[in-house]
């Protein structure tokens, strides 16, 4: 297949890396992505701005174009950069941090996949994320000074098994599919429904100066509302499994 991977951990990610790795010998790949990190950002586009910096690199092998921008405006630049090419499938992540429950849609990672498809780039789009803690979520990379060695154990063969997965039984007849990893040795892989409570996930407890006026998000974990219902996506993924959610939009 043809292969469009993209993200919003930055054209060069350690998730992106571990797609390459995962399905360069059988896939024809291509990255668009962000030059810099841009988890949170949603499906934001860069109104306004005169002009757009962009450019073009290699990740470990595989043709990268990257834009200065979000990850919603990498989709519209590949439109325009690729010249109405079809793939046959969008990949986004692997995101450090998950993407499960009603926070997809302050995701990057989502706000790339559904520009993606809604623009025609393919008719078929996986989004892949990875259970890890806050302190990963602005992760900066750099595929010039980082090295896949110390992913080669279970974040590769959990990411490899669900994908392989997803893609032999054709997205379960959907067009996108949510795929979370857990944070160490998947227990196995669980087909899911998108949980419904975000404070179930976690929240981004606010604390509030009312005197200046001002407030900070803390990025703590609410993790013992955690629910662990193994048919939702949270529970899967709290539980230790693989969290794979076949998805219906607008587009079905």
């Amino acid at each position: 297949m043809k292969i469009l991977l993209t993200g919003d951990d930055g054209f060069n990610s350690i998730g992106i890396r571990m797609l390459i790795q995962i399905l360069k010998k059988d896939h024809d790949l291509v990255i668009a992505g962000t030059k810099v990190q841009q988890s949170g950002v949603g499906g934001k586009i860069t109104l306004g701005a005169k002009e757009i910096a962009w450019d073009e690199a290699t990740v470990d092998g595989i043709k990268a174009v990257y834009v200065e921008g979000t990850p919603t405006d990498a989709m519209e630049f590949s439109q325009a950069y690729f010249l109405g090419e079809k793939f046959d499938l969008v990949i986004s992540g692997i995101n450090m941090g998950v993407n499960i429950g009603p926070s997809l849609f302050s995701s990057g990672t989502f706000g790339a996949l559904y520009h993606a498809m809604g623009l025609g780039l393919a008719d078929k789009g996986i989004a892949m994320s990875w259970n890890l803690p806050p302190e990963f979520w602005l992760k900066k990379h750099d595929h010039k000074a980082e090295t896949l060695k110390d992913y080669e154990g279970f974040p590769i063969q959990n990411a490899e098994e669900a994908l392989m997965e997803t893609l032999h039984q054709n997205l379960w007849g959907k067009r996108i599919v949510n795929i979370n990893l857990p944070n160490r040795a998947s227990k196995g892989m669980k087909q899911t429904h998108q949980s419904e409570d975000l404070l179930k996930i976690w929240s981004y407890p606010v604390e509030i100066d009312k005197e200046n006026r001002i407030y900070k998000y803390q990025n703590k974990l609410y993790a013992d509302k955690m629910e662990n219902d193994l048919a939702t996506d949270v529970g899967a993924v709290h539980e230790g499994y693989t969290s794979i959610t076949p998805m219906v939009f607008a587009w079905g």
